[in-house]
């Protein structure tokens, strides 16, 4: 089961799809080659490899607020994880930016985790967005600092409404938005209607989003019925 786990995780280290702005396709590649290597290393289970992955002062957050400073703890952590749990990481890269504030690039996606418990096999799963600060040490990339924060998912419905018209219309505000998923069609059974389901990275950028004139003033441009609705989905 574990193999066909890992063949799993091989194959989507080939959708990586990170969009690169202001970066040379040289660090955009870079930097699926690491998050590929990241997830390699975490599904065979060795925290040694992952150690060398992160800068010596290194800080993670985790999605649950608890925080780890050192390489040496956080592999500590992954080897208390990979005790407790027989699990599988699939990492989708969404994005690769510079900052300037930090003089290193930011990369940004999801960690999808599932498996079971290593103890009387209880089935688990867990997805989560990350925020990787990368600087080069040794002409080695590591990591710096990794955010990991609970998704939020945002529901939009319209019942008069075009797919084509908010893709349209909603593009290059999400693409500035800070939003990690996109998924907009036709709900089935009802097909006048269209809706947006979105993944966050926080319920703050989602909120910013759907209170900004970006998205209301496009949406009052094209809509064809009554103003979308919106709804804040809490996961399980």
């Amino acid at each position: 089961m574990k193999n066909l786990l890992l063949l799993a995780a091989f194959q989507c280290a080939a959708c990586l799809a990170g969009t690169l702005k202001g970066q040379s396709a040289t660090n955009e590649q870079a930097m699926r080659v690491f998050d590929r290597d990241f997830m390699v290393a975490y599904n065979r289970q060795d925290a040694d490899a992952l150690k060398a992955m992160y800068t010596t002062d290194a800080l993670a957050l985790a999605w649950n607020g608890d925080s780890t400073r050192g390489a040496d703890r956080i592999a500590q952590r992954f080897e208390d994880r990979f005790i407790r749990n027989d699990a599988t990481l699939l990492v989708r890269q969404i994005d690769v930016t510079w900052s300037d504030a930090q003089h290193a690039l930011v990369t940004t996606g999801t960690y999808e985790s599932y498996g079971i418990t290593v103890v009387y096999d209880i089935p688990y799963s867990r997805k989560t967005a990350y925020r990787n600060t990368m600087v080069q040490e040794n002409s080695q990339w590591k990591i710096a600092r990794s955010e990991e924060t609970p998704l939020v998912k945002t529901f939009a419905y319209q019942k008069k409404g075009d797919p084509a018209e908010w893709k349209s219309a909603l593009a290059d505000a999400l693409n500035r938005s800070g939003v990690l998923t996109i998924e907009i069609g036709r709900p089935h059974g009802d097909p006048g209607a269209v809706y947006a389901l979105l993944e966050w990275p926080s319920l703050a950028a989602a909120q910013a989003f759907f209170e900004s004139p970006e998205w209301q003033k496009p949406l009052g441009q094209t809509g064809k019925g009554k103003k979308p609705l919106v709804s804040y989905l809490k996961g399980g």
